[in-house]
């Protein structure tokens, strides 16, 4: 990728596209493409292995893990172009108005570098990523009261078109109707991941089931959870795959961020934006970037909320792309590390 790429302005082509998804509502009420999604729908179906266990396992509120805690991930040196990058972002976030948070780690070797990563941040609907993942941990364990078929066009709606009401939907569903539960079932799997910083507190623009806190993500521990899904780690059997590519095939309009300088040519990228509609002041996308040859597998959250409100068309115009622009950042440094195609 050319540097020049990276600093180039955004054209009135790129700006109408990015302005039609903001017009219609930061994608809160998006037209809800049943018949497309349910085209797209996967046919894997592995079995679950597990038992499903008792009701007292999730208890309400923010249940506590007494087993099972995820060991603590061994720091690993960053290599010279890893904190050169992380020394460029710094050197554009700390220039740039407003909270921006940074993780990048490369999942092959492990070395992860950030600005702010440890900093919990508002997510917007970044939080119903939590969600799905919980979702498709009570599939792969065996403890879900729905099957797979039954929740996938909800889920992928939620994700893929990143419309809160599918988000409240299967919240849900994950707690057999009952709201509460079904956040407490997110917490309990946010919890068991190591997200301790993090918190779901409730359904993403609805806060009218809020437990008195308000929804956070930590860069730096949802980029952990991102490097699990890519090495085959965080599910049993090949949920991990079906979890990217949930997050895979975002409604056109939503790839402005982590995507924009990703060739489709020479990688995938599976992602979740966020942002909250309205007077907003908080955008994010975080998701994986894997090379179509395998030389390389990025995860990447990038986080950004401002002091003050502004509309929907400032804050992706200009937090927006400023995320873009990191995320272009760190995708340029690993093509140079490992080479294009």
């Amino acid at each position: 990728m050319e540097k020049e790429k990276l600093s180039r302005v955004f054209s009135r082509r790129d700006f109408l596209k990015i302005g039609a998804v903001a017009a219609a509502g930061a994608g809160v009420w998006l037209l809800e493409s049943k018949s497309k999604t349910a085209k797209e729908a996967s046919t894997f179906d592995p079995q679950p292995t597990l038992a499903p266990p008792t009701p007292e396992e999730y208890r309400v509120g923010v249940p506590g893990v007494s087993k099972n805690e995820p060991p603590t991930p061994e720091k690993i040196t960053a290599s010279p172009e890893m904190v050169d990058l992380q020394s460029r972002l710094k050197a554009e976030i700390d220039s740039f108005d407003g909270q921006t948070a940074v993780s990048v780690t490369d999942i092959l070797t492990g070395e992860q570098i950030d600005v702010y990563g440890d900093r919990p941040q508002k997510p917007g609907c970044v939080a119903n990523l939590l969600c799905a993942l919980t979702t498709i941990a009570e599939l792969s364990e065996g403890r879900a009261t729905f099957t797979k078929e039954e929740i996938e066009v909800t889920m992928t709606i939620m994700v893929r078109h990143s419309n809160p009401s599918k988000g409240l939907e299967l919240v849900k569903i994950l707690g057999n109707g009952d709201i509460q539960a079904g956040i407490a079932k997110i917490n309990y799997w946010r919890n068991l991941w190591g997200m301790k910083g993090s918190f779901y507190d409730h359904p993403p623009a609805f806060d009218g089931y809020s437990q008195g806190r308000q929804n956070l993500i930590v860069p730096n521990e949802m980029n952990q959870v991102l490097a699990k899904i890519a090495k085959g780690e965080l599910f049993g059997g090949d949920w991990n795959n079906y979890a990217i590519w949930v997050m895979e095939n975002n409604k056109p309009g939503l790839n402005f961020m982590i995507p924009y300088y990703v060739p489709e040519s020479e990688a995938t990228v599976a992602h979740k934006v966020g942002w909250v509609p309205g007077c907003t002041d908080t955008i994010n996308d975080v998701g994986l970037v894997l090379a179509n040859d395998n030389r390389f597998k990025i995860a990447i959250s990038c986080m950004y909320q401002g002091q003050e409100c502004q509309s929907e068309n400032g804050l992706f115009y200009g937090p927006g792309v400023f995320l873009g622009k990191l995320a272009g950042m760190a995708y340029e440094t690993f093509t140079t590390r490992y080479g294009h195609p």
